[in-house]
């Protein structure tokens, strides 16, 4: 920048301004050359369709004495 500050990576909509310049490491003299941005054309996204949800049977075989906490736990889990 004019004020002698060095920005590296700048945030992509950055602008440069009259008198700054731009610094570039790269592997040799041919690997990069400025050129105007490209801008691609793309159509729109793909139309989401969620999944639809359907009706789940479990079947608990044994017992265990903290039961209650694992059906808590599960209803907790099946809310969300």
């Amino acid at each position: 920048s004019p004020d002698g500050k060095v920005s590296l990576l700048p945030l992509p909509s950055r602008v440069l301004k009259e008198g700054e310049q731009i610094i570039v490491i790269a592997e040799d003299n041919d690997t990069y050359k400025p050129q105007t941005p490209h801008v691609e054309e793309v159509g729109p996204p793909p139309t989401f369709h969620p999944p639809q949800r359907h009706v789940e049977k479990i079947l608990f075989c044994g017992w265990r004495r903290d039961i209650r906490d694992v059906l808590q736990q599960l209803d907790k889990l099946v809310q969300a």
